[in-house]
């Protein structure tokens, strides 16, 4: 679903632009993702609903140290430029989220685990 948001709104923008003047380029990059985006979305929507629920599913929707890796890593992209304090800072939170996401692999084979030893 957010997929198609995504690209429902990059079509709103695309339609924004228009009074403008743009280039048929810039309509057709923008619009073109828009549409790719919108018809991706419907396509994982449909796959979704046909696959049949997983009996167990021990994935988080959300995982804080995948966050934390992609800030270290944004720090250490911006700190080549604004200097070595920040690659520092951008390395550190880099292996602090590479520490957590191995724990939190670690706590999801053992959930794995204990649930296919119940009855």
């Amino acid at each position: 679903m957010p997929l198609v948001v995504f690209g429902a709104l990059l079509l709103v923008l695309t339609a924004v632009e228009l009074p403008f003047g743009p280039s048929a380029a810039e309509l057709a990059l923008l619009g073109g993702a828009g549409a790719a985006c919108v018809l991706a979305g419907v396509v994982v929507l449909v796959v979704e609903r046909r696959r049949p629920p997983p009996e167990v599913q021990t994935l988080p929707d959300l995982s804080p140290p995948v966050v934390l890796i992609a800030f270290g890593v944004s720090a250490l992209l911006v700190g080549a430029e604004a200097g070595p304090w920040l690659m520092f800072l951008g390395g550190g939170l880099a292996l602090i989220g590479i520490g957590a996401l191995a724990r939190e692999r670690v706590a999801e084979r053992r959930a794995e685990r204990a649930e296919g030893e119940r009855p």
